[in-house]
């Protein structure tokens, strides 16, 4: 993921105005994200099933305003969560819970892993590869 410039510190950001905050992504217009890792259970790990759970979730997730980069297959997967709109520009902590709650009542899957939520475009890059929460 892209990793433009350091950090900006409080002090610099209220010498920006709301103009320079939206082109950087920064203040209020911040843009959140959380990743998820998971895989299906062996007897769901067919094309037809892991097509059946991705058109679940892309329901899901279209009704709620979210969006989603995903890789890999059944038998380990990894996605990205976004806001669709980008009126709303941060994913909250309460839109990322009701993701992961609809996740785990989904009965095809085995193990999944869950990010906390990070900045979209100043975070270092290993924080797309860590998730610190083991839910299944």
């Amino acid at each position: 993921m892209p990793h433009y410039r350091r950090p900006h510190s409080r002090r610099a950001l209220r010498r920006l105005n709301a103009r320079q905050r939206k082109k950087y992504h920064l203040g209020e217009y911040q843009n959140l994200i959380f990743c998820v890792q998971g895989c299906l259970k062996s007897e769901y790990q067919t094309f037809a099933a892991f097509e059946q759970f991705c058109g679940k979730l892309l329901s899901f997730i279209a009704a709620n305003g979210i969006c989603m980069t995903s890789c890999g297959g059944a038998a380990d997967f990894q996605i990205i969560f976004d806001t669709a709109r980008r009126s709303v520009p941060a994913l909250t902590a309460a839109q990322r819970q009701t993701v992961l709650e609809m996740l785990l009542s989904l009965p095809e899957l085995a193990h999944l892993r869950a990010g906390n939520l990070i900045d979209g475009f100043y975070a270092d890059e290993t924080a797309y590869e860590t998730y610190p929460e083991i839910l299944k």
